[in-house]
């Protein structure tokens, strides 16, 4: 296949893209009920997404230079850019052209299609406080560990005196996520993928009175009812895309200090919050039976690698350091673990002898049983496994990692610093000492119950965030006041 035949398919899967979401009738941008080949897409975690996502992002640009363009598409091709830019990320910095494409222009077109609203006085910290939190993703499922984490942090914070929380459900949530939360009012404001309420949901918010507004995520429901200010102090809470260029943000909470210079607001409007693990999930009880059961799926006596992440992590070095150490490791075997897919991963397959060397399951497992299936959990890199990675730490199991550069390293707190390796050749002789010294691999293995039992201090997660509103009030009162002086 020619590199044109490849761009045109390319391009012609994108336009197939628009075509699935919206119709034209008498001039007319109609939004379709069925998101058909989208879905698709952005199912697998298509490894060419980031390509669509440019393609998608130029019909976007048109539409939103015509007269006829709503709100509601525009807030679906928002959607789509995000979400195509996201499954192929392999490292932070790939979603800054999400930023660039599709955060800038679509603010810049809110700005002049709706009001900003203002505000004449800036909350006290120390007085009672009224805190609303944008939940997009409320969906409690093994596969979305998010959801786990912002249920505990909501109902957590709600147990602080002067602290009054709401919970705003904006996209999707389930039963369990609703019946999870406690000491919160709850609020449904879902859009879907319709976005035909938007205006409610800011009057509701406005209703509540509330103080301090809180996202969870850059998506397009957030992004409109930040760039409307629906609240004096407005709050990014950052589980991993760190670029959203909007206006009306006053600070944003980062996973790690590391992470503080690499989003779109400068150092000085950042701070850090731990990650809060759920106590639930860490005492989840676990049937040796299983594991075992799970364990005869691979060869007898084989030293189990494992990782389990979107797919699409699995970056071409990331293979490349595969392909070293299932050769020079003896009876060595991998187990890959998520959705999507990896064109380096796929070209190694295609050698009978990684064949028989890998197992790959195009889904997810209860990483309480596959936790302690594996021997070694073989951490991604540059973008790591996030709180996967937690979650296979909390049973005991050694997680090796690879230094990468601070943006891409947002979870380096959560590793045991002994097992974090400079270079391929580290990395495998890290590897070969788990495997050839047992006291070892036990002190590894005490380590990461060690790093659990630090990281489910849940207090320690609300404390940072309290700090982080601490310091956007005084930011936004030095701001003011600055402005009054003018």
């Amino acid at each position: 296949m020619t590199t044109q035949t490849a761009n045109w398919q390319i391009r012609g899967a994108a336009m197939e893209l628009i075509a699935a979401k919206f119709a034209m009738d008498g001039g007319k941008h109609l939004v379709k009920t069925t998101w058909d080949i989208y879905t698709r897409l952005t199912a697998v975690k298509h490894p060419n997404c980031n390509v669509l996502g440019e393609l998608v992002s130029l019909d976007f640009l048109e539409l939103l230079n015509s007269s006829d363009m709503s709100l509601t598409v525009a807030c679906r091709y928002f959607t789509m850019i995000h979400d195509l830019f996201h499954h192929s990320a392999q490292r932070y910095s790939d979603m800054r052209r999400f930023d660039q494409l599709a955060v800038v222009p679509f603010v810049r077109w809110l700005r002049d299609h709706y009001p900003v609203l203002t505000f004449s006085n800036i909350p006290n910290f120390h007085s009672n406080l009224n805190i609303g939190y944008l939940c997009t993703w409320g969906i409690l499922l093994p596969g979305n560990p998010v959801a786990s984490i912002q249920n505990l942090l909501i109902s957590k914070h709600g147990t602080l005196s002067k602290r009054t929380i709401f919970t705003y459900l904006t996209s999707f949530a389930n039963s369990e996520f609703v019946a999870g939360l406690s000491n919160t009012t709850v609020r449904d404001i879902r859009q879907g993928y319709t976005f035909e309420s938007l205006d409610s949901a800011v009057k509701q918010i406005l209703a509540d009175k509330i103080d301090v507004l809180i996202s969870d995520s850059p998506c397009a429901t957030s992004t409109f009812i930040f760039s409307c200010r629906a609240a004096p102090i407005q709050i990014y809470l950052d589980f991993g895309t760190p670029f959203w260029s909007i206006n009306e943000l006053d600070w944003a909470i980062t996973p790690t200090a590391k992470m503080a210079h690499a989003g779109s607001l400068p150092t000085t409007r950042r701070s850090y919050a731990r990650t809060a693990y759920p106590q639930a999930v860490r005492s989840q009880p676990v049937n040796d039976s299983e594991i075992l059961a799970a364990r005869e799926r691979f060869p007898k006596n084989c030293v189990l690698f494992g990782v389990f992440s979107r797919i699409t992590k699995l970056s071409l070095e990331y293979i490349s350091l595969v392909r070293l150490y299932l050769e020079c490791i003896p009876n060595s075997h991998l187990l890959i673990v998520g959705l999507g897919e990896s064109t380096s991963l796929n070209s190694l397959l295609k050698d009978s002898f990684f064949q028989s060397k890998i197992t790959v399951i195009n889904g997810m497992v209860d990483i309480a049983v596959y936790g302690k299936v594996i021997d070694i959990f073989c951490d991604t890199f540059p973008l790591s496994a996030g709180v996967a990675a937690l979650e296979v730490a909390n049973t005991g199991t050694p997680i090796v990692s690879m230094d990468t550069p601070d943006i891409d390293r947002p979870m380096m707190l959560q590793r045991d610093l002994n097992l974090v390796a400079k270079s391929p050749e580290q990395y495998i002789e890290i590897l070969k000492r788990l495997i050839s010294d047992p006291e070892f691999y036990q002190e590894s293995s005490n380590n990461s119950k060690y790093i659990i039992d630090f990281w489910t201090n849940t207090q320690g997660s609300i404390d940072d965030i309290e700090f982080g509103i601490e310091c956007a009030i005084n930011y936004k009162s030095n701001k003011v006041a600055s402005t009054n002086n003018r």
